[in-house]
């Protein structure tokens, strides 16, 4: 078992200002992949070097009309994954992370995500699980809790 250093990120963290870039209300990501970087399990046993993953999930919009829908979450998300991404940021290879945005941050891509997609980490990389969304307690037990997917039916939590 891979054991990976997680760092948990929940949302409205902080104004990212290191992406001035004016882009409000814009979608999309300015960076073009290199598609021959060396990616899957093979590369922990010949590469030395220590990588970022990460899995970016905002969720504005709800399926479920008992779920209020959000203003910012997305925009955050999308936020988050730029300033990661971009040359003046972070610099997270693109193909070492996953942005889920509303329709796309259902309850599949994200078991997607955290389990086939981050599996492609070594051992000695990080691993940064960001979630912007809202989140509900269980309903038997008040002490657990749920983030909500885009997907999430309150009436089977």
């Amino acid at each position: 078992m891979i054991n990976l250093h997680l760092t948990f990120i929940i949302s409205l963290i902080f104004g990212l200002s290191a992406c001035a870039t004016q882009h409000r209300g814009q979608r999309g990501v300015y960076l073009t992949p290199n598609a021959n970087i060396q990616l899957g399990t093979q590369k922990c046993k010949t590469d030395d070097s220590k990588n970022t993953w990460a899995v970016i999930i905002g969720v504005n919009d709800y399926r479920d009309p008992g779920i209020p829908d959000l203003t910012g979450a997305a925009q955050d998300a999308w936020s988050f994954y730029h300033y990661l991404t971009h040359s003046r940021g972070a610099q997270v290879h693109p193909l070492r992370a996953k942005l889920l945005i509303n329709e796309g941050a259902t309850k599949a891509n994200i078991e997607e995500a955290l389990g086939e997609f981050l599996t492609q980490a070594c051992p000695k990389d990080q691993v940064i699980i960001y979630f912007a969304g809202h989140g509900a307690p269980e309903p038997d037990r008040p002490d657990d809790a749920f983030l909500l997917t885009h997907d999430t039916r309150l009436s089977k939590l």
